[in-house]
């Protein structure tokens, strides 16, 4: 429940009561924990080199290829979205949509723009 609620605020409604979501992202931060320990184990000098082959920093860098897959049509959708609204001059509905991702996109247009 927790990490649903986590998740309606970070990603959204649509992300946050999915299912491979949560899996994805569980996944991921334990996978995460135990590559950091790991690469920790190896001197700091090969560290760089080492944390290619281990199996955890492998299977965490394919989570988080999983989290994209899952985020990237959601964030392309809404970018799509936002440019018809502007277009259109229609307001968004802030307490619709809100989501942190959505921040995150609003610094980036100020920041461009």
């Amino acid at each position: 429940m927790i990490a649903q609620v986590s998740a309606r605020v970070f990603v959204g409604k649509e992300l946050c009561r999915n299912p491979a979501w949560g899996t994805a992202t569980a996944n991921y931060t334990s996978l995460a924990f135990v590559a950091l320990n790991e690469v920790q184990k190896w001197p700091r000098s090969l560290q760089g080199t080492v944390h290619w082959v281990l199996p955890s920093a492998r299977a965490m860098r394919a989570g988080i290829c999983e989290v994209r897959a899952l985020l990237t049509p959601i964030i392309e959708r809404r970018r799509v979205e936002r440019a018809r609204q502007a277009q259109q001059g229609t307001p968004v509905d802030i307490e619709e949509e809100f989501s942190l991702l959505d921040c995150i996109e609003d610094s980036a247009d100020q920041g461009t723009g």
